[in-house]
Order: C-alpha cells, then sequence, then structure tokens
C-alpha cells in the first residue's frame, strides 16, 4: 500500500530536478566548510547556553 505522499516522492526524486538536488546534497555532505558547519550545530545542542544568556534575533 502507497501513500499518495509516497508517490509523490518518488516521481520527485525520479526527476531530473530531484535527482539534481540528490547531486548537490551529496556534494555538500562532503564539503569541509558544511562539515564545520554541522560540527558546531552539534556541538550547540550537545552543551547550550544557560537561559539567562542566550541570544535572541536580530
Amino acid at each position: 500500500m502507497t501513500t499518495p505522499f509516497l508517490k509523490q516522492v518518488r516521481r520527485l526524486a525520479r526527476s531530473p530536478e530531484g535527482k539534481r538536488v540528490a547531486d548537490e546534497a551529496q556534494r555538500l555532505a562532503h564539503d569541509p566548510r558544511v562539515k564545520a558547519r554541522i560540527d558546531e550545530a552539534r556541538r550547540r545542542v550537545a552543551h547550550p547556553r544557560s537561559p539567562g544568556t542566550s541570544r535572541r534575533p536580530a
């Protein structure tokens, strides 16, 4: 049994645009700058600031 959502996802994945997006995601996954940003985000999640020192969005 396939849901309409999964049908849409499959159709996108098989399309030229879906393949282009997948290729770009794979390229970014191996980029050292992106890996550094991901590591920084992991560090921030693992060691959150104290509630009184959080930054507010501008």
